[in-house]
């Protein structure tokens, strides 16, 4: 299979799949949308007009390797991986935002958004049920204030945040709830432990200072 991928400056994109079979071209598939970068600029994504998304990440220079949404390459045997067709050589290291004018993005900024704690320490948290309610956290970057509900907390405290970076500082020790007292300690956890973030289209991700992934939320 070949693939074809044009990123526009509008922040547009096309691409092409051309199958084979023996030689011969086996069948086209076009698909179009809209891409940006990573809150980070280390992940292209890709959004399509049918809502389909693709990551592909930054290698040496002028290079894009496919992966999932948790970064991991795509290919059975082999990376699959994007060369880049004109002279001008792509970036294989992460820059600041302010180092380019970045086109507008797919992805969710992180001041501003609901987000949904999905996952802490590899493991999914539980549904919402009456006696389990969301887990939400919203950043304010600009203030370097943060906000949000678990278990049995309103949390609300202060946040460091850079465009990689986050340490996040709540005005008072969670209380552990007795509905689901494992996720409330993981949750505190994660909180004290996050170092650093990345926002890719929807998905927010916190790490650790080792670079671990600690928790996974999702933009409302």
């Amino acid at each position: 299979m070949r693939l074809e991928l044009t990123l526009n400056a509008d922040a547009s994109y096309s691409s092409r799949k051309t199958r084979a079979f023996n030689g011969k071209a086996d069948g086209v598939e076009d698909e179009s949308g809209s891409w940006g970068y990573s809150s980070d600029r280390a992940v292209i994504v890709l959004r399509s007009s049918d809502d389909n998304w693709s990551w592909f990440a930054f290698r040496p220079a002028g290079v894009l390797r496919a992966i999932d949404s948790r970064g991991n390459s795509l290919g059975l045997t082999a990376p699959v991986e994007l060369h880049r067709g004109d002279a001008s050589p792509m970036t294989a290291a992460p820059v600041p935002p302010r180092a380019a004018a970045a086109p507008r993005s797919v992805t969710l900024p992180l001041s501003g958004t609901e987000w949904q704690v999905m996952e802490l320490e590899n493991k999914y948290v539980r549904p919402v049920s009456k006696t389990q309610r969301r887990i939400l956290l919203t950043f304010d970057e600009d203030r370097q204030t943060f906000s949000g509900a678990s278990g049995c907390n309103d949390l609300d405290g202060t946040i460091a945040a850079d465009w990689r970076t986050l340490t996040i500082t709540p005005r008072k020790s969670l209380r552990v709830c007795l509905a689901d007292a494992g996720t409330e300690r993981a949750l505190s956890r994660a909180i004290k432990a996050t170092r650093a973030y990345r926002v890719t289209g929807t998905i927010l991700d916190l790490f650790d200072e080792q670079g671990a992934r600690i928790a996974r939320l999702e933009g409302r």
